[in-house]
């Protein structure tokens, strides 16, 4: 029922899947799933600035998987020009920089048929959707993930860079982006 919503790709099945732990709307005493913080449903909305959830978001699988979609089409439309501004206006066979800073961080021209730019602008976009902050640093990091070194306390939890517990175990938009990819791989929803 999920890939009948319009514009239902794999990346999106995949957090939805990631969200909910199988695509699920209800536990098994029939209450909406919750997760940390406040995420509720299928889709775990809690990330998505100004929204405020009303009843439907918590009961109606349709509704809460349908704000997620939406929410993922506004991110990703965000990331793809964030992206591309950093990459695009680059050429790296150009020598001469007006800036005389070197731009060579590998995705000029920014060409969105590239599974590789693609795989990049969707990773970027998982990782806003779970922690709401980019995956690449400011200047690009030549297209190289931002991703801390985990850092675990004494009972293995994954933490973060101060040291305290993350409930939900992802560290950083890295960890995030890696669930969502192991699915997209193995579409357990099938």
């Amino acid at each position: 029922l999920m890939k009948q919503v319009a514009g239902v790709t794999d990346e999106k099945l995949a957090v939805a899947w990631t969200e909910s732990e199988g695509h699920y709307q209800f536990d098994g005493n029939g209450n909406p799933v919750w997760g940390h913080p406040d995420g509720w449903g299928v889709m775990q909305l809690d990330n998505i600035p100004g929204f405020t959830k009303a009843e439907a978001h918590f009961w109606n699988w349709r509704t809460n998987f349908q704000v997620g979609i939406d929410y993922l089409d506004t991110i990703y439309t965000r990331a793809l020009s964030w992206l591309q501004g950093r990459y695009d206006a680059h050429d790296k066979s150009e020598g001469d920089r007006s800036d005389g800073v070197d731009h060579d961080w590998g995705w000029s021209p920014f060409e969105l048929d590239d599974p590789g730019v693609k795989r990049r602008i969707w990773d970027d976009v998982f990782s806003r959707y779970n922690s709401g902050g980019h995956l690449y640093l400011e200047d690009g990091n030549g297209g190289v993930p931002n991703c801390e070194a985990s850092r675990r306390d004494r009972r293995g939890r994954k933490t973060d860079p101060k040291g305290v517990s993350k409930p939900n175990g992802r560290f950083d938009g890295c960890d995030y982006a890696d669930e969502v990819r192991m699915h997209i791989n193995t579409q357990p929803w099938n």
